[in-house]
């Protein structure tokens, strides 16, 4: 990011107010390609897409950011609850991942933190690269405090037997993150993504908090759980990396038809039995070896 270009996620249904705001601002609005439109003024150009995406070029374009931009609460996901003013966002990574480990990973916020969550361009991480993602983690462990639980391909194989049920190791696993960041900080909600039964972590949590739990689709359009996905996402990759350089062998992602190449490549080179050492072991594409 320069001090020339600035981009942030912003709720596509906030354009009539947005639109509004720089209307009385004096900027005038032409047609984009794949946008609500496009506003200039006095240098600064501003296209909001229609993805849900807002750039923001010209000389200044961060301090127009900073300054006048009105960036509205984003406390998405919680609005039902009044007076909020903290909470806990938690969200995983590598649950649908054959190889690598499962990162599930909690951030804690307050109100007036949101606005520095947006200026360091936090949002999905599902429209992030890797890359971008490392970069964005660093700042946010920096900066906030969070809490991480790694189970690594090894542990997960040996600990599944006893959930038997990926969700109702999720919900441990959330459990855990969620109570320690509970031990240091007041909060009003803990929000999630909804994975699974609410029971399951409601149940996790019951005993050790009072604290509002609230579990919605597409939680990350919150930005304490977008957070905790980019924490989540980061780590999964940095082992996955590691891995992969240990065995020399690209490891790649998801659970598709190049990953059961590389399964099988890998089998070849180090045997079956090491296989517990970088996959899941439960995914139905062990079959396929």
């Amino acid at each position: 990011m320069t001090s020339n270009v600035f981009s942030t996620p912003m709720d596509a249904g906030r354009e009539p107010v947005i639109k509004e705001f720089l209307n009385k601002r004096g900027f005038e609005f032409t047609t984009v390609n794949h946008a609500f439109w496009k506003a200039q003024h006095a240098g600064i150009s501003i296209i909001f897409y229609k993805s849900g995406k807002l750039v923001i070029q010209g000389k200044g374009a961060v301090d127009f950011a900073h300054e006048f931009l009105e960036i509205p609460d984003q406390n998405q996901g919680l609005e039902h609850i009044t007076n909020i003013n903290a909470w806990i966002g938690a969200d995983e990574a590598g649950k649908g991942d054959f190889f690598g480990p499962l990162v599930v990973a909690a951030v804690h916020i307050t109100k007036k933190d949101v606005r520095e969550l947006v200026m360091l361009q936090v949002q999905d991480s599902k429209r992030m690269t890797d890359k971008k993602i490392t970069q964005i983690a660093e700042k946010i462990r920096q900066k906030f405090d969070y809490a991480l639980k790694i189970i690594e391909p090894g542990e997960y194989n040996r600990i599944y037997p006893q959930y038997n049920n990926l969700n109702k190791l999720l919900a441990r696993a959330h459990g855990e993150v969620i109570s320690r960041l509970l031990k240091k900080h007041t909060s009003d909600a803990v929000l999630i993504d909804k994975f699974a039964d609410e029971s399951l972590i409601e149940n996790e949590l019951r005993s050790k908090t009072r604290t509002k739990l609230v579990q919605i689709e597409r939680a990350e359009i919150n930005p304490a759980v977008a957070a905790a996905a980019i924490l989540a996402r980061s780590s999964f990759v940095e082992v996955l990396t590691r891995i992969s350089q240990k065995y020399n062998i690209v490891l790649p992602k998801g659970a598709s038809e190049q990953v059961v190449s590389s399964g099988k490549e890998f089998v070849r080179a180090h045997g079956k039995s090491k296989l517990e050492n970088v996959a899941k072991l439960h995914f139905k594409t062990v079959n396929k070896l």
